[in-house]
């Protein structure tokens, strides 16, 4: 780790999750809080070729994988279970629609 970055953590699922960037720290905090109250999220995401697109899902999980990526984000769309690298969300806001949850919540 450089000097400039810094590390925190976060209990996801119960488990202590150490972040590299404090951004993927608040990307999965406002996911967390979003999935506790049952809320959609609205989402700037970065596409593999490079294109952003907003994107309005309902969080379910989290999967802490490298550090340096921030991990995956497991949500819904469109009504089906969707991956997002939390490194390529570049925006994340809470929204006040509710979602009815089809699957277990594993935050």
């Amino acid at each position: 780790m450089s000097k400039n970055q810094t590390s925190l953590s976060l209990i996801v699922n119960g488990k202590k999750i150490v972040f590299v960037q404090e951004r993927f720290k608040e990307i999965i905090a406002t996911a967390q809080a979003a999935a506790k109250e049952k809320q959609q999220l609205k989402i700037l995401y970065e596409k593999s070729d490079g294109s952003k697109k907003w994107r309005i899902v309902s969080p379910y999980s989290y999967k802490a994988q490298y550090e340096n990526c921030g991990g995956i984000l497991f949500a819904e769309q469109d009504g089906h279970i969707k991956s997002f690298a939390v490194d390529k969300i570049l925006e994340i806001e809470i929204l006040p629609a509710k979602f009815k949850p089809k699957w277990k919540i594993e935050f």
